[in-house]
């Protein structure tokens, strides 16, 4: 059988990897890409539900990010209920994976280095037949997961950081 577990991360690692790596959110009504109000524990990023009632700071500038839409992948999260979908940025940053992506974006465009910035769910399960629509999301389930699919996103201009607050 085969073992489920979400990777674990110290503390440490948990708020270094947050530091580069910040969750976006889409507003419902624009469908805008939007910077959200930031976390500051590490008891934060493992308990809150980043996507539930987000504070958003501002849209994200088309020029800002770019997506990496081949590392689209997809992501458990723990549920307490079957119907109450869950994501803690913890979560998503134990999942990413660094050294493929940070292989591959370690490139020069325009003399500047692109860097690893953002991720956004795209998608997670909305209706009772998403929880089972193919094998290993019934698999994942049985298990006591809910699995969406991230998006990563990269700076392809020269950064100058997150907006305050994220």
């Amino acid at each position: 059988m085969l073992e489920i577990k979400i990777p674990e991360l110290t503390d440490f690692t948990l708020m270094e990897r947050y530091k580069g790596l910040k969750p976006l959110v889409f507003d419902k009504a624009t469908g805008q890409l939007q910077w959200i109000k930031g976390r500051s524990t590490a008891e934060e990023l493992r308990n809150i539900a980043y996507a539930w009632e987000p504070e958003p700071l501002r849209n994200v500038e088309p020029e800002e990010v770019k997506a990496m839409e081949d590392y689209d992948f997809s992501c458990l999260h723990t549920w307490g209920s079957p119907g109450l979908f869950k994501p803690t940025i913890a979560e998503v940053l134990s999942q990413v994976d660094y050294e493929r992506v940070t292989h591959d974006i370690i490139s020069v465009e325009c003399g500047v280095r692109m860097h690893l910035v953002a991720f956004c769910i795209i998608d997670f399960p909305k209706t009772v037949d998403d929880l089972r629509k193919d094998v290993w999301t019934s698999y994942f389930f049985d298990e006591g997961y809910h699995t969406s699919r991230i998006r990563l996103y990269y700076s392809y201009k020269e950064w100058h950081g997150f907006p305050e607050g994220a």
